[in-house]
């Protein structure tokens, strides 16, 4: 278990008003990104592809045709806005029969990256003010499951690389949207490869969207550490 989660576990006793939280929600937007995208907002299957060596456009958006991502949306605006531990953040995917080999999906794996907010599913534009993918890499696909023969689950476990808590904890205390790119430097199947591909929210079985899933707990107020502090000094001296 991750260390932060543990100290939020130790914490979670502490927190007011309460107990560790917990929320499990499918995407509210997704967007294949890709300038030849046909039906950008509502293609029940999202691609992403890179380079062969970048997951993204470092010189920013639009990504041209070299690059394909997918933005994923999140509704956390029902989460009351202070700050959080964050214990548990995965990200699973349904996925579409592999076309590419094990070896080089490991060698390019499926990222989560850090996204700004400033698009929706309902108004997507190509060529509008879109964010690029960040440099921050919150996770990566777990293949246990990979198949070329079905469809399979992906999962991604967003603590799993660096910067998710102060994440969400920046969306839980602004817009309450939290934004994810699906970025890959894995080659599409012109260059000798073939794109990542799973369902968005749009292909409409039950099962089949993005869902994100969290467990978090209130930080405790300053005076809250300063009385756990001073319990945990007066218990080594009774020793």
């Amino acid at each position: 278990m991750h260390v932060r989660a543990l100290i939020a576990l130790a914490l979670v006793p502490l927190a007011l008003p309460g107990l560790a939280q917990s929320l499990s929600q499918e995407t509210v937007g997704d967007v294949w990104v890709y300038d030849r995208a046909t039906d950008p907002k509502f293609d029940p299957i999202l691609r992403v592809w890179g380079d062969g060596t970048n997951s993204y456009n470092k010189n920013g958006y639009p990504p041209g045709e070299t690059f394909s991502h997918s933005y994923l949306m999140f509704d956390l605006s029902s989460i009351a806005k202070q700050d959080y531990f964050v214990t548990k953040a995965t990200l699973t995917l349904r996925m579409r029969p592999a076309t590419y080999t094990l070896a080089a999906a490991q060698a390019n794996p499926l990222e989560a990256r850090a996204l700004g907010t400033g698009w929706s599913e309902s108004t997507w534009d190509y060529l509008g003010n879109n964010p690029n993918p960040r440099d921050t890499r919150y996770g990566v696909g777990d293949l246990t499951n990979y198949s070329q023969s079905g469809e399979w689950t992906m999962t991604l476990d967003l603590l799993g690389g660096t910067g998710f808590e102060a994440g969400f904890n920046g969306a839980v205390k602004g817009d309450g949207k939290l934004a994810l790119a699906m970025t890959s430097s894995i080659l599409v199947a012109g260059q000798g490869g073939a794109p990542y591909r799973f369902y968005s929210r749009d292909y409409g079985v039950p099962g089949t969207a993005p869902v994100l899933d969290l467990e978090f707990a209130p930080v405790p107020e300053p005076l809250t550490l300063l009385a756990f502090g001073g319990l945990a000094l007066l218990a080594r001296r009774r020793r």
